[in-house]
């Protein structure tokens, strides 16, 4: 049974039909997102969804992007202990929030020792999440003690709030969470499905088993009509071992539901499926190898780097590759083995840095090949802007803009009182689009010509003309 990734859908942003490349945009693979508005075709989407999204995890900290709000304990042992939390100045904060789960069956029993994670997603991109967890009562509750400082650190629709939820012989479940509800105090109801248990057979591209782990990648939270990457602390407790003879018993897949499946070999690195249907196997494709490099004119510009590649076959019929390093302090890195295809990226650099970095287009991965990637740390233009809706100036309004090689580079800025807005962007065409003003009204720019800007490489800064914005349908 071939196995084929996703390829519709439409824009959040705008409505129209836009075509999702089946080719995740880095830290957390994914499907198409408002901040890609009508570009999912030309940009590698790992899948952002419109107000909820969560990365594949990869065992990397990513350690740059947003600054840290608060420090949440890390291992299943959390369970009933009060996370610590820092406010804006780095001072701690005691003040705790709560939220209430009460865990379901389809039967409307309670459904104890579940698993259940709230996770606040700073930026998906780059896996910076933070997560309360705690296991339900007899009575199928958890009260989730998390600091109140994550209900002003979000910034839809880059951030989400999402409850995830697992327990044997169920199905995993995910569910998004408004900031509203997270604010009043609600309990939140989560009904869990009874889980498949199917068999898949992995195979070489020889037709040989394979010895692999073998995972959910993604699933549908309800309510929402796109999908949902699993973070690594839950799709460690739905993962099996294919063993010798290549075969599977899956743990944790939906009965009826789509689910992405992820295999990771040593052989055959990460490779990532997306079935119509479930498959009975499931045959890897042939790989390469990756030799990259960040060149930079300072040492702290090409070190411990965290840099995310994807891969995709050009018929868009196999697998997504993926692979997530760090720099050395040379600034080098190598991928021994991806799946063999048509590359791309995802990187992220301090937002200070007077730089981002820049990569030669077209590259692809062909199997038994070595392909070397060098990445080169060039300075930056300021970009001046302002927003305004019928005239009046629009205050702490989210500003996406897109930049850089195919435009795949990726900053945020947030209006001021009087509607203005900077960021530091490489020389050439950048991509604006709009989020949220205060984290509640979405809004969208009205004028498809104000969309797609030159930035000239000639001065230190850039004013952009005036963008116009409406408040989204």
């Amino acid at each position: 049974m071939s196995v084929i990734p996703r390829n519709d859908g439409t824009c959040p942003s705008c409505g129209k039909e836009v075509a999702d490349d089946g080719i995740p945009s880095a830290a957390t693979i994914v499907p198409r997102s408002s901040v890609d508005t009508c570009r999912n075709a030309r940009l590698w989407a790992i899948g952002i969804s419109c107000l909820v999204v969560s990365m594949v995890a990869a065992g990397v900290a990513w350690r740059w992007g947003v600054s840290e709000p608060a420090s949440v304990p890390s291992n299943d042992e959390s369970n009933g202990r009060t996370p610590s939390a820092s406010d804006a100045d780095g001072k701690n904060s005691l003040e705790n929030h709560i939220l209430t789960v009460q865990v379901h069956n389809e039967e409307k029993q309670p459904v104890a020792n579940a698993k259940v994670w709230l996770f606040l997603t700073l930026d998906p991109r780059l896996q910076h999440k933070h997560r309360a967890f705690g296991t339900s009562a007899a009575d199928g509750t958890i009260s989730l003690s998390f600091p109140k400082v994550w209900l002003d650190t979000a910034q839809p629709p880059l951030s989400a709030y999402d409850i995830w939820v697992v327990q044997d012989g169920f199905a995993v479940t995910a569910q998004s969470i408004s900031r509203p509800d997270l604010s009043n105090r609600s309990t939140k109801t989560v009904v869990l499905k009874k889980s498949g248990s199917p068999v898949v057979r992995i195979l070489s591209p020889q037709d040989e088993p394979v010895a692999a782990s073998v995972s959910l990648a993604e699933v549908s939270p309800s309510g929402l009509g796109v999908m949902s990457f699993l973070p690594e602390e839950v799709r460690r407790h739905a993962t099996s071992r294919s063993g010798d003879v290549g075969r599977a018993s899956l743990v944790g897949f939906p009965k009826d539901d789509r689910a992405g499946i992820r295999v990771e070999s040593e052989t055959y690195g990460t490779q990532i499926f997306n079935p119509e249907v479930m498959p009975d196997e499931i045959r890897l494709m042939p790989v390469g190898r990756i030799e990259g490099i960040v060149i930079g004119d300072h040492p702290e510009w090409i070190a411990d780097i965290p840099v995310a590649v994807f891969t995709r076959s050009e018929n868009s019929t196999a697998a997504i590759g993926e692979s997530r390093v760090t720099s050395d302090k040379d600034g080098r890195f190598v991928i021994p083995a991806i799946a063999a295809g048509i590359v791309g990226f995802r990187m992220s650099v301090p937002p200070e840095w007077p730089v981002r970095p820049t990569w030669d287009e077209n590259l692809r991965v062909v199997s038994g090949g070595i392909q070397t990637i060098r990445f080169r740390m060039e300075r930056t233009v300021k970009l001046l802007g302002s927003v305004q809706t019928s005239g009046r100036p629009v205050p702490k309004l989210q500003v996406h803009i897109l930049h850089g090689v195919d435009e795949e580079l990726s900053e945020w800025a947030t209006t001021n009182e009087s509607g203005r807005f900077e960021a530091s962007v490489l020389p050439g065409r950048v991509h604006f689009s709009a989020g949220f003003a205060d984290g509640v009204v979405h809004y969208k720019i009205k004028e498809w010509s104000a969309l797609d800007i030159t930035v000239p490489a000639t001065s230190p800064t850039f004013e952009t003309p005036p963008l116009e914005v409406v408040p989204a349908q």
